[in-house]
């Protein structure tokens, strides 16, 4: 390999002093082998180098010296030197290898679950990290703050940079249970829905599952009873105590929900119609305008404006003034009016009054219009994501989201499993009359024996 780096040449020696040629060589301290005599001299290898500084040599020996062939990476170069396009490409290819090692080109993202991998991305982003940035920019303990400090649930992060890759490793929390009971009684923690256990964590009791184990709802998880040994490990006794741990056991739900396609919305009309009420002693009197008689649907929209009174004695009551407020009443008819106004008198008689206003009303178009996969799909996405936000405030973590939407040829549907932790805080009594029972049984053996 060293020797094809530095090149050498293949040589012809001719001449009568081609002997000295090879002792001069040798007091010059140049390289020569591969040496073959033949009729009018010999051939022989020499370096490249050695071979361009021996002219003095030759002409001193008196011989001639013909170069047969050129072998090496010189040799090569030479031979395709006017190649420079080829010569370009390939140290351009070679710049742009190392260029690219300088940069970040994949972000991958491990052991989340409440978050997804777009929301840790999108927080990158803002935060400036993105694929094609230069690695001397990255600064990982930065960034694994930023993410302690932009997701809550989020409690321990390491970013490291493997070659091109950013690893981004973070380590969730499910937040802090709250307990279901606020005294220490002794108790069990029981199971609250059905599933396989996942993880689980014992401070006070004895367990009685293991992860990994299907439980259903009622079953004793924890027990309160932890029994007391003497030294031949007999149970002598029973310590009562209040069952504490963290289990979370993985469930499924079934979700279901349907739209229909065909909806209907209101197109309103231009043009108005009045409407008088007078009341007389507790009776209402109502007259349409005309135009209100050849109307088919109409919208009321009531705006109650407050009552100017008269005392029974037919004097204006102190400090009355008009307020307005406004509300939107819809009838069983279906009309929505508009209230301009309303008057109160009372009469001298104590319990009759006499009042009147008037409404206006605008008149509507019931239309149908049918709603396109998206316009449904983003309805029915919206469902969803309030019934997984109403799962993470009972503080169920969603492992798996399997449901789908689809037009099943009548109406659009959303239906699918979903699969979720959940933590156990369900608590019961102590049985102890099972505990008597069972001591019962160990002394009626012992005393068998």
């Amino acid at each position: 390999m060293f020797r094809w780096i530095r090149g050498w040449v293949h040589l012809s020696v001719e001449g009568s002093g081609r002997e000295r040629f090879l002792n001069l060589c040798r007091n010059r301290g140049m390289v020569v082998w591969n040496i073959i005599s033949g009729e009018c001299g010999y051939t022989c290898c020499m370096y490249r180098s050695d071979y361009l500084d021996c002219g003095d040599l030759v002409r001193k020996a008196g011989v001639k010296v013909t170069c047969i062939r050129e072998y090496g990476f010189p040799g090569y170069l030479l031979r395709y030197r006017k190649r420079q396009a080829f010569f370009a490409a390939f140290f351009l290819s070679l710049w742009l290898i190392w260029f690219a090692s300088l940069h970040l080109w994949e972000i991958q993202i491990e052991n989340n679950l409440y978050y997804t991998d777009d929301q840790i991305l999108s927080c990158l982003k803002e935060y400036g990290i993105l694929k094609g940035i230069r690695k001397s920019k990255v600064d990982c303990e930065a960034i694994e703050q930023e993410l302690r400090d932009t997701f809550e649930r989020i409690s321990w992060s390491a970013v490291s940079v493997e070659g091109t890759v950013l690893k981004v490793n973070v380590a969730e929390n499910y937040g802090t249970l709250e307990a279901v009971m606020a005294d220490t009684k002794p108790g069990d923690l029981v199971a609250e829905t059905d599933g396989v256990v996942k993880t689980l964590v014992v401070r006070k009791g004895i367990a009685q599952v293991k992860p990994g184990d299907s439980v259903t709802r009622g079953q004793v998880l924890i027990s309160g009873s932890v029994p007391r040994h003497n030294d031949a490990q007999e149970v002598t006794g029973y310590e009562f105590v209040h069952a504490d741990a963290d289990v979370r056991v993985e469930s499924t739900i079934s979700y279901e929900d349907s739209l229909n396609p065909d909806q209907t919305e209101k197109i309103y009309v231009k043009g108005k119609g009045c409407v008088y009420h007078i009341g007389l002693a507790g009776r209402n009197f109502s007259l349409s305008g005309p135009v209100r008689l050849f109307w088919k649907l109409t919208d009321r929209i009531s705006e109650a404006v407050g009552a100017v009174g008269i005392s029974g004695k037919g004097k204006m009551s102190s400090g009355s003034s008009m307020n307005t407020t406004s509300s939107t009443n819809t009838t069983e008819s279906g009309t929505d009016e508009i209230g301009s106004g309303f008057r109160e008198v009372f009469l001298p008689e104590p319990g009759i009054s006499f009042h009147f206003y008037k409404v206006e009303q605008k008149e509507y178009r019931i239309c149908h219009r049918w709603l396109s996969e998206e316009e449904a799909s983003v309805l029915l996405q919206k469902k969803i994501d309030e019934f997984l936000e109403n799962m993470q405030k009972n503080q169920d973590v969603v492992v798996e989201n399997q449901v789908r939407i689809y037009y099943d040829s009548v109406v659009y549907r959303a239906s699918g499993n979903i699969v979720f932790l959940s933590p156990q805080a369900g608590y019961q009594p102590i049985d102890y009359s099972a505990l008597e029972t069972e001591g019962n049984q160990t002394e009626q053996e012992n005393s068998e024996e």
